[in-house]
């Protein structure tokens, strides 16, 4: 198959360096009759050929090359295109996700407002219960005072300056003029009053926060008459008495008097004293107890 090719090649050689037969026939020259044509030409053939060949085999080795980089150039291209394709899936999850922020900022606006508006709400509503529950706590304690207001004592005609209410019945305190239990009786008098006694226990506790704790009051009762029989000075009845423990106690004749004060246990408790020390006193308006 070399031989015959090497023939061909050289048979196109010789003609175009000698030309054709007919030609030959007609020009001046020498014809070269060839009786093995294959073999006899063949070395020749390959000597004129040999640079041809060299160029041939130049050419395949850069096609080679070339078709190496054309490869190349397409498997970069497609790694190209692959790298596109998810730069393009990257840039459509970015516009995704930029719509996504969007709708969350547009419904954290909206969730706001709404917040804004219940907290509003909620505040008009607080104030305005605020403002009824003060209502009627105000008209709970109106009702309440009115219920539990004491009736004052009505064989009163009038209260007599300076006096006050206390539980049910009117009341002066004196705090700045001490003086003995019968002065303080006296005075007492003069201001339409007698010197004070108690109906109940409920009646003395309401002078607890009254009264100085540090100071001890002249009151009405008193056991002139009889030693032991303690009586109202207003009304000459027996009186109520909520004695400190160890009383009554006497360590002097005239000690006939009794005054108020606070004992050991904090509660308003009363003691027999004689009757001619200063004290503070306490005054009743009327002359039923």
């Amino acid at each position: 198959m070399l031989n015959f090719t090497s023939f061909i090649l050289c048979s196109f050689v010789v003609l175009g360096l000698y030309g054709s037969p007919a030609n030959s026939q007609e020009g001046p020259g020498s014809i070269c009759l060839l009786k093995d044509a294959p073999h006899q030409c063949g070395a020749f053939c390959l000597s004129a050929l040999g640079s041809l060949y060299d160029q041939m085999a130049d050419f395949e080795t850069k096609m080679h090359s070339q078709q190496e980089s054309l490869s190349k150039v397409e498997s970069t291209l497609v790694s190209s295109k692959g790298t596109l394709d998810k730069i393009n899936t990257q840039t459509e999850g970015l516009q995704n996700l930029k719509q996504l922020t969007e709708g969350l900022k547009k419904l954290e606006n909206v969730l706001t407002n709404k917040e804004e508006r219940i907290t509003s709400q909620m505040e008009d509503l607080k104030i305005n219960f605020d403002a009824r529950l003060d209502r009627m706590q105000d008209q709970v304690k109106a009702g309440s005072n009115k219920l539990e207001e004491p009736k004052a004592v009505t064989s009163l005609k009038a209260i007599p300056p300076k006096f006050e209410l206390i539980g049910s019945r009117y009341f002066y305190i004196e705090e700045n003029n001490p003086q003995n239990w019968t002065t303080a009786s006296k005075t007492c008098r003069e201001m339409s009053g007698h010197l004070a006694s108690f109906k109940n226990k409920d009646e003395l506790d309401a002078f607890r926060n009254r009264l100085n704790q540090y100071k001890n009051y002249w009151i009405g009762i008193n056991d002139h008459k009889k030693k032991g029989d303690f009586v109202s000075l207003a009304s000459a009845k027996p009186a109520f008495l909520n004695w400190e423990p160890n009383e009554p106690y006497y360590f002097e004749a005239e000690q006939n008097c009794i005054f108020l004060g606070v004992c050991s246990s904090g509660e308003l408790c009363m003691l027999l004293n004689p009757c001619t020390i200063p004290l503070n006193f306490i005054c009743q308006a009327d002359d039923e107890i």
